[in-house]
C-alpha cells in the first residue's frame, strides 16, 4: 500500500513538471513566433530599401516576399512587378523561378516560384 501511495505522489508530482514544463513551452513558441514576425518585417523594410536603390537581389527577394506574403500582403501582382525589375538588373532569374505564382507549386522546394506575364517578349 505504501508503495502505491509513493507512486501516485510521483506520478502526480511528474505531471505537474510536465504541465509546467508545456506552459514554458507554449511561452517560448509565442515569443519566438513573435520575433520571427518582427525580423521579417524588418527585412521586408530593408529589402523596399535595397530594392529602391535598384539592388536586383533585394528586388527579387521582394518578390518572393509578396508572393508568398511574409512581411507583407500577399501581391502576386507586385511580386511579379519586383521579379521584373530583378530581372531587368540583370538578377539571374532562370533555376530560381519554378512554377506559375497564380497556381499552386509542385516543385520540392516551396520558396521557389515561375513569374508568368502576358509580355510575349
Amino acid at each position: 500500500m505504501v508503495l502505491v501511495h509513493t507512486l501516485s505522489k510521483f506520478i502526480a508530482a511528474t505531471q505537474i513538471e510536465l504541465s509546467t514544463s508545456m506552459t514554458l513551452v507554449r511561452s517560448m513558441l509565442k515569443i519566438l513566433h513573435s520575433l520571427a514576425r518582427i525580423l521579417i518585417h524588418t527585412s521586408s523594410e530593408f529589402y523596399q530599401h535595397a530594392a529602391s536603390q535598384g539592388q536586383s537581389d533585394a528586388q527579387f527577394n521582394l518578390g518572393l516576399l509578396y508572393t508568398h506574403g511574409h512581411g507583407v500582403e500577399k501581391n502576386d501582382a507586385k511580386a511579379v512587378e519586383y521579379y521584373q525589375q530583378a530581372d531587368d538588373r540583370g538578377y539571374d532569374l532562370d533555376g530560381q523561378l519554378c512554377c506559375n505564382i497564380s497556381q499552386p507549386c509542385h516543385n520540392p522546394d516551396p520558396h521557389l516560384v515561375q513569374v508568368h506575364t502576358n509580355d510575349p517578349t
